[in-house]
């Protein structure tokens, strides 16, 4: 089993990429967006994550409010670091976990794990290869606007975020996603064609 870890920056299109090919064969996907929810909602998460940062976060279910958490945290580099100290053990846990039940299951030969936030955790979750989704930055913004982010929260999204060039620097596979779902698709068929071929480097 190989364990490809998809990065790039906010508005990329990593998931969009590990969609199309966790569609096939043989492929499967660790979301860690999704994982990142979970953390939210476990219990002993939630508690620390309350205490470090107040009962504002809160939605009138008294589950954290994911937005009202994001416009606190992206406004201040210290307050996401906190956060990210509180969060990302559980999340790499869980991500290990779920390689070790696919390895053992037997039933994957590629594993994508999609993840922004993978380099920081080179030495916690060990990856085969390292694929960068890019995009232009006026590509991202327009989509996080898209998504509902005013240009404000994309702006401070993107500012924490690692810039490309250091992203490209780690990465063995590039995939530019400037334009439509099927330019991306014909990107996705060449990344799974290399893939399969078991090099170390895509050729440049």
């Amino acid at each position: 089993m190989r364990v490809v870890g998809v990065v790039g920056r906010t508005g990329c299109g990593k998931t969009a990429l590990c969609e199309i090919l966790a569609a096939r064969p043989g492929c499967a996907r660790i979301d860690a967006d999704r994982l990142g929810h979970e953390a939210l909602r476990d219990r002993v998460v939630r508690r620390e994550v309350v205490g470090r940062f107040g009962s504002a976060i809160l939605g009138r279910d008294g589950e954290i409010d994911r937005p009202a958490l994001a416009r606190i945290v992206f406004a201040d580099e210290a307050a996401l670091e906190a956060l990210n100290a509180l969060v990302h053990p559980w999340i790499v846990a869980r991500i290990n976990r779920q390689l070790a039940d696919l390895r053992a299951s037997g039933c994957a030969a590629i594993v994508l794990i999609d993840a922004a936030l993978l380099l920081d955790w080179r030495d916690a979750v060990r990856c085969d290869h390292i694929v960068l989704v890019r995009c232009s930055e006026e590509t991202s913004m327009t989509r996080l606007r898209d998504r509902g982010f005013t240009a404000e929260e994309a702006r401070l999204r993107m500012e924490r975020q690692l810039p490309e060039q250091v992203l490209r620097r780690e990465a063995d596979a590039v995939v530019d996603n400037d334009g439509d779902r099927a330019a991306l698709a014909r990107e996705a068929e060449r990344l799974w064609a290399w893939l399969q071929r078991g090099e170390e480097k895509e050729p440049s």
